[in-house]
């Protein structure tokens, strides 16, 4: 329980990071407590100029789809996903296609390994895309 007369040092030491209302409350339950505090956090960002700033609130953009395709791995789209059952994947998908390719390696994938293991897929499919 923290006293009034120094509830307002502490709700500054709480807003010194401008972190929000949500995590001022999560950290205030983990370190101190009075009646009205979380009347009194919201109040200090509600009255905060850089918290409402930087509030949550995402300009709206408009959404634009990739352009289709109109043959064979003329669009890549490459990730990696893991550690998952001790393997690290590379997994490249064809956007037109839609053909997977999925490599497993024990060990995360460096500069060097991926393109190696790249070099392998395109000269596998070279072949097949030359006309």
């Amino acid at each position: 329980m923290i006293p009034k007369k120094l509830q307002t040092a502490v709700l500054k030491e709480l807003h010194a990071t401008h972190v929000g209302v949500s995590k001022m409350k999560e950290l205030a339950q983990a370190y101190c407590h009075w009646s009205t505090i979380n009347k009194d956090i919201e109040a200090m960002c509600r009255n905060c100029q850089a918290c409402s700033d930087i509030k949550n609130n995402p300009r709206k953009v408009e959404l634009h789809p990739w352009e289709a395709t109109t043959e064979p791995w003329a669009r890549l789209h490459i990730d990696f996903a893991g550690p998952f059952l001790g393997y690290h994947f590379l997994i490249l998908v064809d956007s037109y296609s839609k053909w997977i390719e999925v490599h497993p390696v024990r060990k995360a994938f460096t500069s060097t390994s991926t393109i190696q293991v790249l070099s392998g897929i395109f000269s596998r499919t070279k072949s097949s895309r030359i006309r």
